[in-house]
C-alpha cells in the first residue's frame, strides 16, 4: 500500500517545464515519468484534484530548487494510460524522496483528495530516463507530444544513434524550420521498462503529425538499415491538458 500510495502520487519529458526552475542555470538531464490509468468518466475529476492539490505541491518542490520542472500531459491514443507526470531534475535528484514528501503534505492538507484520487486509479506504471538531446524552437507553443519508444540491443546502441542522427537529423531540423515541429527530445532508458532509447516529437496541431510521418518514411523507408536496429516499437500521442473550466 505504502509503495501504492508514492506511485499514485509523483513518481514526460520534456525539457519544457510549466513552471520555471529555481536555478535557471540548471538543464534538465533525468526525467522521471509516472503513467496512470484513471476512469474515463473520473479523468475530468482527477485532473480537477491535480491542479487543486498536486500541482501546487510540485510547484513549491520547483521553487526550493528540489525540481527542475514537471508536466503533465493528458492520452490520446496509442495505450492504457491517459495521464502523464514528468517531473524533470538531474543525476543529484532524488525523485523518490520529493515523491513521498509530496504525499506526506498532499495527505495532511487535503487527505479527502487524496483518497479520492487513489479511487480513481486502475493502473500506473513508472520509467526513469536520462535526457541525451534537446531541441527546441524558442517560443513555439506545442500541443501534441508523440512518443516513440524503441527497443535496441545494448550491442547496436552507438551504431543506431549514429544511423538515426544520419538519416533524420536534417529530416527534423527541416520540419522545425517550416514550423510543422516544435521541437525534439531523445531520451535513453536507465530503468523502469523495456524500452531503452525514445524519441519525443512535439507538434502544434494534430495535422503536422502525418505532414512529418511523411517525410520521416520517405528518409528512412523499410528497407532503411535503421530499422534492422530495432527488437521492438510502441507509439503514443499525448496532449496538453485543457484549461481550467475548459475540458
Amino acid at each position: 500500500m505504502r509503495r501504492l500510495a508514492i506511485l499514485a502520487l509523483a513518481s514526460t519529458i520534456l525539457a519544457l517545464p510549466v513552471s520555471t526552475a529555481a536555478q535557471e542555470a540548471d538543464q534538465p538531464t533525468r526525467v522521471y515519468v509516472s503513467y496512470y490509468q484513471v476512469n474515463y468518466g473520473d479523468l475530468l475529476e482527477w485532473m480537477d484534484l491535480y491542479r487543486q492539490d498536486w500541482e501546487p505541491l510540485l510547484a513549491e518542490m520547483v521553487a526550493d530548487g528540489r525540481l527542475l520542472g514537471y508536466n503533465a500531459l493528458i492520452h490520446n491514443t496509442g495505450g492504457i494510460y491517459n495521464f502523464r507526470l514528468a517531473m524533470q531534475g538531474t543525476r543529484d535528484t532524488n525523485f523518490d524522496r520529493v515523491g513521498e514528501d509530496v504525499l506526506a503534505q498532499w495527505t495532511t492538507r487535503n487527505p479527502a483528495s487524496f483518497q479520492r484520487t487513489l479511487q480513481m486509479l486502475r493502473g500506473h506504471d513508472d520509467e526513469l530516463w536520462n535526457i541525451d538531446q534537446v531541441r527546441l524552437t524558442q517560443g513555439a507553443e506545442w500541443q501534441f507530444m508523440y512518443d516513440n519508444s524503441i527497443q535496441v540491443p545494448f550491442e547496436h546502441w552507438p551504431t543506431f544513434t549514429d544511423t538515426w542522427n544520419d538519416a533524420l537529423e536534417d529530416v527534423l531540423e527541416q520540419a522545425r524550420s517550416d514550423g510543422i515541429l516544435s521541437g525534439w527530445v531523445v531520451e535513453t532508458h536507465n530503468t523502469g521498462g523495456r524500452f531503452n532509447w525514445k524519441v519525443l516529437l512535439l507538434f502544434p496541431t494534430w495535422d503536422d503529425i502525418s505532414d512529418l510521418q511523411g517525410r520521416l518514411f520517405e528518409a528512412v523507408p523499410l528497407d532503411h538499415p535503421l530499422w534492422s536496429y530495432l527488437d521492438a516499437h510502441k507509439d503514443e500521442i499525448w496532449e496538453q491538458m485543457p484549461p481550467a473550466g475548459g475540458e
